[in-house]
C-alpha cells in the first residue's frame, strides 16, 4: 500500500491510455482514450477536513510549526544528551580497563624479568621493529 507504478502510451491512436499498478504487479485501474497526451498521478487519500479548516490550518501553519521545531529541537537535544552520556560511559569503562591492565602489567614485571633471565623489557625505546 501507498507505492504504485503507472504505465502509459500516448502516440499510438490504438493504445492511447494509461494503467496503474501496485507495487506487487496488480492492476488497479485502466484507461483507454484517443487524444490522450499526458498522465500526472500524484495519489493523495480524501481529505478529512472541511475546506475552511483546511484554510484556517494553512493560515496558522506558522504557529504550529514554530511548536513542532520547538518539540523537535528539546527532543534532538535530549538524543544528544543520551548520546554524550551513553560515549563518557564507555570511555570512563576504557580508562578503567586501561587502568586495571597498566597495574596488572606492572604487577607482572618481575616475574616478567625472571622469565627473560633478568633482562628487562619493558621500555618501548628498546623495541625493535
Amino acid at each position: 500500500p501507498g507505492r504504485y507504478v503507472a504505465t502509459c502510451v500516448t502516440r499510438y491512436s490504438a493504445e492511447n491510455g494509461y494503467k496503474l499498478w501496485t507495487f506487487n504487479g496488480k492492476l488497479l485501474h485502466q484507461w483507454n482514450g484517443e487524444r490522450f497526451a499526458q498522465l500526472q498521478f500524484r495519489p493523495r487519500p480524501p481529505s478529512l477536513l472541511s475546506p475552511e479548516k483546511e484554510k484556517e490550518i494553512k493560515k496558522g501553519l506558522h504557529k504550529y510549526s514554530q511548536v513542532f521545531n520547538a518539540e523537535d529541537s528539546d527532543m534532538r537535544s535530549d538524543e544528544k544528551k543520551k548520546l554524550d552520556e551513553e560515549r563518557k560511559a564507555i570511555t570512563e569503562a576504557f580508562m578503567a580497563l586501561v587502568a586495571e591492565r597498566s597495574a596488572q602489567h606492572k604487577a607482572e614485571a618481575a616475574e616478567r624479568r625472571a622469565l627473560r633471565d633478568g633482562a628487562v623489557s619493558d621500555d618501548e625505546d628498546d623495541w625493535v621493529e
